[in-house]
């Protein structure tokens, strides 16, 4: 029998487009899907109109078991033992893109829409009562280049180089038990654009993309980390902070009642400018935004991080936020 995304028996977290019934759509690396299902087969349905080679990758597990590498395709089937009625529980994660592709204006060309399923029975979605984290960042956030070794350079491998689940934010939220929300996207900043036709993140981050607001529950806690790509661009401490402030202010409108989090970037620059922004912006709106200086956790080369780099920066991030996520 088939079943639309929005059946009980489906579960999506991330930053979706809910709004058509056929498909719900999704740009975000870090977005993913639960099933649950009774029988020896269940078949995905991935809607790729518009898509473009290379397609996106999925991290495909089930049942707890390992995860694997496969590319959206207009249909992935399952094949699962039944055995003597046994519930089935798949977990498809949005793991990667091609940076340059269209992200963000129609036509989407990066974009993963989920169809539905055909199964022999819906099984039933434990409730996911985990606390909810986003975290809101760039490359480094959406897993960039954390793999190497596939020995070519270039957009045309960039699916297999990158990996969202090996990015600091999955890591963390793995190590704390927490259900993540991911906003990354490439050579996105406070003052600069990003690829793939996504603007800066005070004009990206109330949407899910151009013409789509966010229209996801407030999260417990909100993880920042931008400001790498200004650095590059040589952008001043004060144009940074006056940007900072503005993405603060935004934050806050839309999420009254999370614990901001802002975490310096990683290669050094502006700490004292975003440690003064997060002081002024308490003082003056009495609020209580935490902030937490990352000097010194990983050498400033690569700028992206490698797989080993991102498990320090997460080892180092959920120690630090363990004690204020426990105290709920």
């Amino acid at each position: 029998m088939f079943m639309n995304w929005k059946h009980p028996a489906v579960r999506v977290t991330g930053r979706w487009d809910r709004r058509n019934e056929d498909a719900v759509i999704t740009t975000n690396s870090g977005s993913y899907i639960e099933i649950a299902y009774y029988g020896e087969m269940v078949v995905l349905f991935f809607n790729l109109e518009n898509n473009k080679h290379p397609y996106p990758h999925l991290w495909i597990q089930v049942d707890g078991g390992a995860s694997i590498e496969a590319s959206v395709e207009p249909f992935i089937r399952i094949h699962s033992k039944e055995n003597a009625g046994k519930m089935h529980l798949v977990t498809i994660i949005f793991k990667s893109s091609v940076e340059v592709q269209n992200r963000w204006l129609a036509p989407l060309e990066a974009k993963v829409a989920f169809k539905g399923i055909r199964v022999d029975a819906p099984g039933i979605l434990a409730e996911d009562q985990r606390i909810m984290v986003e975290f809101v960042g760039d490359s480094i956030t959406e897993g960039v280049l954390v793999d190497t070794d596939t020995g070519e350079e270039g957009q045309e491998t960039r699916v297999y180089q990158d990996d969202v689940c090996a990015a600091f934010p999955w890591l963390t939220a793995e190590k704390l038990n927490v259900r993540p929300r991911i906003m990354g996207y490439g050579a996105v900043g406070i003052t600069r654009e990003g690829l793939g036709g996504v603007p800066q993140v005070t004009k990206s981050y109330p949407f899910v993309y151009d013409g789509c607001p966010l229209q996801e529950q407030e999260p417990k806690y909100i993880v920042i980390n931008h400001g790498t790509n200004d650095s590059f661009n040589l952008v001043s401490e004060e144009k940074y902070k006056e940007g900072y402030l503005e993405l603060l202010n935004l934050v806050r409108k839309i999420n009254p009642n999370s614990q901001i989090i802002c975490l310096s970037i990683f290669i050094g620059e502006y700490t004292k400018a975003l440690k003064e922004t997060i002081e002024e912006f308490n003082r003056t709106y009495r609020d209580k935004v935490i902030f937490i200086d990352t000097i010194g956790w990983i050498p400033r080369e690569p700028v992206h991080p490698m797989r080993d780099g991102t498990a320090i920066i997460s080892d180092k991030l959920s120690e630090l936020l363990r004690p204020i996520i426990g105290s709920e």
